[in-house]
């Protein structure tokens, strides 16, 4: 038993972490077969995998995950202005205020390297 929670809320606890899990598993398979593509500078296949777990996200890490795999490729590519985009679209979207400075600076970064072409 879960210290503090009565049987049925400790079993209540339970059934919800294990749902949480088996619906999170085929997200993190996709992302990572992501990365593991995005190793291995297959592009194509990499952002299929990123955007196949967008498509199969719930929750907003979930979805953070895989917009943040999907810029990673974009800039890989060259694809800077859809990197950006990207990020834009994660940085506005229930993203923890904490994690927004570092979004910024990585989209100044990537407006230089796309005005530096």
């Amino acid at each position: 038993m879960i210290a503090g929670l009565t049987e049925a809320q400790a079993n209540d606890f339970t059934n919800r972490l294990q749902k949480a899990q088996k619906d999170f598993a085929p997200i993190a398979e996709h992302l990572s077969k992501g990365k593991d593509f995005l190793q291995k500078k297959e592009f194509k296949q990499a952002e299929n995998e990123y955007k196949s777990a967008l498509d199969s996200s719930k929750g907003s890490v979930d979805k953070g995950l895989a917009r943040y795999g999907l810029a990673d490729v974009y800039e890989k590519k060259g694809d800077y202005k859809k990197a950006i985009q990207t990020l834009q679209i994660l940085r506005d979207e229930n993203t923890a205020d904490f994690a927004k400075p570092e979004l910024d600076a990585r989209i100044s970064l990537l407006k230089t390297k796309l005005i530096a072409r």
